[in-house]
């Protein structure tokens, strides 16, 4: 599948209401990060019952994971999983958004570089692992540096 796919993933509207962030938001200022983790789970199992072309590319991916691992197919368990997971990370991303004090440990390992090519206007690719969090990375590089961060994801897997 490629990302000019009505099917594939990429190409999947947005679920939810703002409605729906604004009391995430809440929720978070009031309990913190560990409080809203309960409420992931329910909200998105939620979204993996309702949500039927995402619970199929999500197997789809799965599958093609699991077989290259030699492991058996994935579960209606493993799939509910990989959407916690989901939206566990969407939350992170949220947070690094919203709060990005408080967004968790991030790592630059030559801050002094950074700031030496921002003091000087040029701009810098960053490679991030796409086991990382590309969002809090975003956040956290605009913050600091107060300038624009332009983030480009490679979407084919």
């Amino acid at each position: 599948m490629t990302t000019n796919n009505p099917t594939h993933w990429s190409a999947i509207a947005e679920k939810g209401t703002g409605l729906g962030l604004r009391i995430l938001s809440g929720f978070y200022s009031l309990f913190g990060r560990r409080a809203c983790l309960i409420l992931v789970v329910p909200i998105a199992t939620f979204f993996y019952i309702i949500d039927r072309a995402g619970k199929r590319n999500s197997a789809q991916y799965l599958t093609r994971i699991f077989a290259l691992k030699g492991s058996s197919p994935p579960t209606f368990w493993t799939g509910l999983q990989h959407y916690i997971n989901f939206a566990s990370k969407i939350l992170d991303s949220f947070i690094a958004w919203t709060h990005p004090n408080r967004a968790g440990h991030f790592a630059v390992h030559s801050p002094a570089s950074l700031d030496q090519i921002a003091s000087r206007g040029a701009g810098v690719m960053l490679i991030v692992s796409h086991m990382g969090n590309v969002e809090m990375c975003r956040a956290t590089l605009a913050t600091r540096f107060k300038r624009q961060v332009t983030v480009l994801v490679h979407t084919r897997h």
